[in-house]
């Protein structure tokens, strides 16, 4: 993020990540997660929009956007439909890092596995249920489950353009410089 040093590119970098959580909602398959470490930042924007996340119990989360000087805003609109608005709050106010019991139990996993072996037997075999589904069926629940995407793509575009103007703020380049140091 250092090198952008205009806005437009800026806010192609940000908008490039909205199209991508875009595509994501918009995809007509449900979208699995296998999550076995660290997930931090724009990561925890991508399990969001997935329609079902399996992690290994050390994993952890972290949206630490604050502490570098921008916010987790173009993540925002699907971080906090899947966990809720005050789970949200908490995990943007307080960047610790979250032990994979707190993303369970804020809905950010649906499940975790105590070994690696546990977590890759868990995604095969969902895998294998889920391609034995009707794909109209799949579909038409991925219009439920996202009902308000209109309003999600929306807000991802608008959120793009506020981290892109924070991003190359004189406070968030020094705070990033501090990280290269």
């Amino acid at each position: 993020m250092l090198t952008i040093k205009e806005y437009k590119s800026a806010e192609n970098y940000f908008n490039c990540f909205s199209d991508l959580l875009q595509s994501m909602i918009s995809c007509p398959k449900f979208i699995l997660a296998r999550v076995h470490g660290k997930v931090v930042g724009g990561g925890i924007g991508l399990i969001s929009a997935c329609d079902y996340v399996i992690a290994s119990l050390t994993s952890e989360v972290r949206l630490s956007e604050l502490a570098i000087g921008i916010g987790p805003f173009v993540i925002s609109p699907a971080v906090a439909k899947r966990i809720g608005n005050s789970a949200f709050k908490s995990l943007t106010i307080n960047y610790d890092w979250h032990t994979a019991n707190w993303a369970l139990s804020k809905s950010l996993f649906d499940e975790i596995c105590k070994t690696r072996s546990e977590l890759d037997e868990a995604i095969n075999q969902l895998a294998q249920k889920m391609t034995l589904g009707n794909s109209e069926a799949i579909v038409e629940m991925k219009k439920i489950f996202w009902n308000d995407s209109e309003q999600i793509f929306v807000q991802l575009k608008e959120r793009a353009h506020l981290s892109a103007k924070l991003l190359l703020s004189e406070f968030t380049q020094n705070h990033l410089k501090k990280y290269l140091k």
